[in-house]
């Protein structure tokens, strides 16, 4: 899985951009691109909101085989909170857009959070409530802080 996470400042907040994820071991490539951002919408507020934008996959195979088609979505989960994009359907390489704004109080909790708790993004397969994770990454959220 590649993709890179690119910081976008706001409310002083500036990120400095991150290398390229590498791939997990036996995992296709599924992520093509993806952002992280910290932003508030105003200088001096108490709530910053952490987005994630994860824009599109490809070389998707279905679990089935090459021949069937694939129905994906992207699920996304940071501090305890789950987005799942709507579902792309016959689409090998879809084209998600999913964006997903987590406000989080400006506080010690969110510098904990960022420390402690890993975004995950996983991509899934299926059109029902029953679906399958074909691959998941997790990412540490810790170095774009720790300067």
């Amino acid at each position: 899985m590649s993709g890179l996470l690119d910081g976008d400042g706001g409310s002083g907040v500036s990120l400095p951009p991150t290398p390229a994820l590498s791939p997990l071991p036996s995992t296709p490539s599924l992520v093509r691109s993806s952002a992280f951002g910290l932003s508030s919408a105003h200088p001096n507020s108490s709530t910053v909101h952490v987005t994630v934008t994860v824009s599109q996959a490809r070389n998707l195979t279905s679990h089935k085989g090459d021949a069937f088609p694939v129905h994906s979505c992207v699920r996304v989960q940071f501090a305890g909170d789950t987005h799942e994009g709507d579902v792309v359907k016959d689409n090998k390489n879809p084209f998600y857009s999913t964006s997903k704004s987590f406000p989080r109080a400006l506080d010690n909790s969110l510098l904990s959070d960022i420390m402690n708790k890993p975004l995950t993004v996983s991509v899934l397969e299926g059109l029902s409530s029953h679906k399958n994770i074909v691959g998941s990454i997790e990412i540490d959220l810790h170095p774009l802080i720790s300067g």
